[in-house]
C-alpha cells in the first residue's frame, strides 16, 4: 500500500487498468484503457517502474510482484472495476483488432466482468469454437458454456450454433 500511496493522478490510473488487465501488459492496450495519451502513458510507467510497482518484461510491463497486482485491484470498487473491465476489453478490441481471434476469450473474460452478457457471450462463443476446431474439446467446452445465450440478445445464429453442438455433445447450458 506505501507504494501507491503518493503517486501521481496518472500513475494510480494506469495500476488500476493494469490491476483489471491482470498478467503482463502491453502499453498500447494500457493506454487505450486508461484513455491517456502516449506520452501520458510514457511518463506514467515511468514513475511506476521507478517506483518498483511495475517491470518491464520484454517490451511489455507487469507489476513487480503478483501481490501488488492483488492489492491495486483489491482497492477498487464494483462500479469501477466494472467500468475498468469494459474498458479493457474495448481496447483489446480496438488494438488487436486484426487478430480479434486469438484474443476472444480474453475479451470475452473482461466483458463478462464488466457484466456485459450480450458480447461476452459472443466473445467466450467464438473463443469456445475455436478451441473445438484445434480439438481442444475441454477448453472449447469451457467457454462454450461461458456464452448463456438468452432470445432477447438477438443471437439467433449463435443459438443455432450452440444447440447444433450440444447434440453432438453433452455441454450444461444456461439460459
Amino acid at each position: 500500500m506505501r507504494r501507491f500511496a503518493d503517486l501521481s493522478g496518472r500513475a494510480a490510473r494506469l495500476a488500476d487498468v493494469a490491476a483489471v488487465i491482470g498478467r503482463d501488459f502491453d502499453p498500447v492496450v494500457l493506454g487505450h484503457a486508461a484513455v491517456l495519451t502516449e506520452g501520458e502513458v510514457a511518463d506514467g510507467v515511468e514513475e511506476l517502474v521507478r517506483r518498483r510497482v511495475f517491470r518491464e518484461v520484454g517490451g511489455r510491463f507487469d507489476f513487480d510482484h503478483d501481490r501488488m497486482r492483488e492489492v491495486a485491484y483489491a482497492r477498487l470498487l464494483g462500479p469501477r472495476r466494472r467500468l475498468l473491465h469494459r474498458q479493457v476489453a474495448q481496447a483489446l478490441e480496438t488494438v488487436y483488432s486484426a487478430e480479434i481471434g486469438s484474443h476472444a476469450a480474453t475479451i470475452g473474460t473482461h466483458y463478462r466482468e464488466a457484466g456485459d452478457w450480450p458480447r461476452a457471450c459472443r466473445y467466450h462463443a467464438h473463443a469456445g469454437f475455436a478451441h473445438l476446431e484445434r480439438g481442444a474439446i475441454p477448453e472449447g467446452l469451457r467457454y462454450v458454456n461461458y456464452a448463456p445465450v438468452r432470445r432477447s440478445w438477438g443471437a439467433r445464429p449463435l443459438r443455432t450454433d450452440l444447440r447444433m453442438l450440444r447434440g453432438r455433445r453433452c455441454l450444461r447450458m444456461d439460459g
